[in-house]
């Protein structure tokens, strides 16, 4: 399989803006995320799951490294993107995702965020990345079209 031009040109130029994406189970991990998401759903103008939604998925869930991670790529200190992903097996799901908008002009990281997820989960023994029903075919005025490109 191979990358659009576009993607991993963001990739290299994520990385070499110098990205960090960590990988966690803390329930920070979670807030972090939970900020992002309010602030992605805004400027989609769609409404997002209240916080205690996601507060339950890490209690019962992402609280434990063998059922999945956080991963937040953040450049200069600040968090721009971020996603949940659950693990079952040898398969790794991306369930959902949350960016800064507003943050990301300067620099894109969700895609370099997608590349880090897939070479550490590689690293845990995951075989298949799953993206959960992303589509090619969908418009690009579609919400989740960033991820179908991908």
């Amino acid at each position: 399989m191979s990358f659009r031009y576009t993607t991993r040109y963001e990739i290299r130029r994520a990385e070499k803006a110098g990205v960090d994406v960590q990988f966690s189970n803390e329930a920070q991990a979670m807030k972090v995320f939970y900020g992002l998401l309010r602030r992605h759903k805004i400027h989609q103008n769609m409404g997002a799951s209240d916080e205690p939604y996601y507060e339950a998925m890490w209690k019962y869930v992402l609280n434990d490294p063998r059922h999945g991670t956080i991963a937040i790529a953040r450049h200069e200190g600040r968090a721009l993107s971020a996603a949940l992903l659950f693990r079952v097996g040898k398969v790794c799901q991306y369930r959902f995702g949350a960016s800064d908008e507003e943050l990301k002009s300067t620099v894109d990281t969700s895609h370099w965020l997608q590349w880090r997820v897939m070479g550490h989960m590689k690293e845990l023994g995951c075989e298949t990345y799953d993206l959960c029903g992303a589509s090619p075919s969908l418009p690009r005025g579609y919400p989740s079209y960033g991820v179908n490109i991908f």
